[in-house]
């Protein structure tokens, strides 16, 4: 990968910032478990080491889990749509900044805004009932309840241990070398190549995430459509489209590799060969086809995962968005 890729990706993404909070509801009581250990016999130590994992709302717990799956869903959303902006040593799900494809800004938004909303009026919803169940759960704890009170958010903290808040897009951070003209030319080169190396571990990083899932739904496809009975959803179908696009898209915003284009083509035509899943199921044909070409994309994704630095087409580097259409979007 040369240094056209800043280019290319300036042009192609911007970056969102997003922070999730999602409560559990799981909660550990030391307490008593040191107390269940001591009625059992257990020597000193394992007393002093002893915790009870709980859901904190007792029976009230699958109340509780409905306002989890709704912000659940706004995380999936935004691992399914957006690729991490970060190094790969800091981990892939860091929270933070996440990459997005510029002509899919407005509709990721859109989309976000609206599983906010339903996420906002689930919690509503639960916290109208909230002080009853906390108030049960604390009695169902007998001579625990203490314990459990001194650990469960009240009805007035319970909002805010759930909330999602995304920040304006930005661009992608492409140096602005005038601002030093001032010092040498070679201190000045030196700090564009770090900061040219820290963003191209970044899109590194983006780039791997986009390629691993994309295996990863392959593998899904190879596994349910060569077992006799096995599962095939109208998931498998669209996921695979879905990732399809997004290797195209993530490959067409860094290096342009001519390769990686042609296998997610294959992907579109010859993995996803039907129309809907009943094509699937009612054609062994279909199905063993989906099977070789998904067995076989498989393994060369795994060589351009392998060998991330090589590009066999890069595109050339094109005139970089610095406001204009990134600011309407935003």
């Amino acid at each position: 990968m040369d240094n056209s890729f800043i280019g290319n990706a300036a042009n192609a993404f911007v970056i969102m910032p997003i922070t999730l909070r999602i409560w559990r509801g799981k909660t550990t009581l030391k307490r008593a478990a040191e107390k269940a250990a001591q009625l059992a016999g257990a020597d000193g130590h394992v007393q002093d080491s002893s915790r009870l994992n709980v859901d904190a709302l007792g029976s009230a717990q699958s109340e509780l889990k409905t306002v989890i799956r709704a912000y659940d869903a706004i995380r999936t959303y935004v691992y399914r749509n957006t690729l991490p902006f970060t190094l790969a040593e800091e981990g892939e799900h860091k929270r933070g900044d996440r990459l997005v494809f510029v002509g899919a800004l407005p509709e990721v938004l859109s989309d976000l805004q609206d599983l906010e909303s339903k996420a906002c009026a689930t919690l509503d919803t639960f916290r109208d009932g909230y002080v009853e169940m906390y108030n049960a759960s604390i009695n169902s704890m007998g001579d625990w309840g203490g314990e459990l009170k001194d650990r469960l958010p009240t009805a007035d903290t319970i909002a805010g241990k759930y909330g999602v808040r995304i920040g304006n897009p930005q661009p992608v951070p492409v140096m602005d070398m005038e601002k030093y003209a001032s010092i040498p030319a070679a201190l000045a080169n030196q700090i564009a190549e770090r900061n040219a190396e820290t963003l191209r571990k970044q899109l590194e990083t983006a780039r791997g995430e986009a390629i691993s899932k994309t295996i990863t739904q392959l593998e899904r496809v190879v596994k349910n459509l060569s077992n006799e009975g096995g599962a095939i959803y109208d998931t498998l179908l669209r996921d695979t489209k879905h990732w399809a696009d997004m290797l195209q898209t993530v490959n067409a915003g860094i290096d342009c590799d001519t390769n990686t284009d042609e296998l997610a083509r294959i992907i579109r035509e010859k993995v996803a060969n039907v129309e809907n899943k009943e094509e699937w199921k009612n054609s062994d044909t279909k199905k063993s086809e989906a099977v070789r070409a998904a067995t076989s994309t498989v393994k060369s994704l795994k060589k351009v995962l392998n060998n991330p630095n090589k590009s066999t087409s890069p595109r050339k580097q094109g005139e970089i968005i610095n406001g204009g259409m990134i600011a309407d979007l935003i």
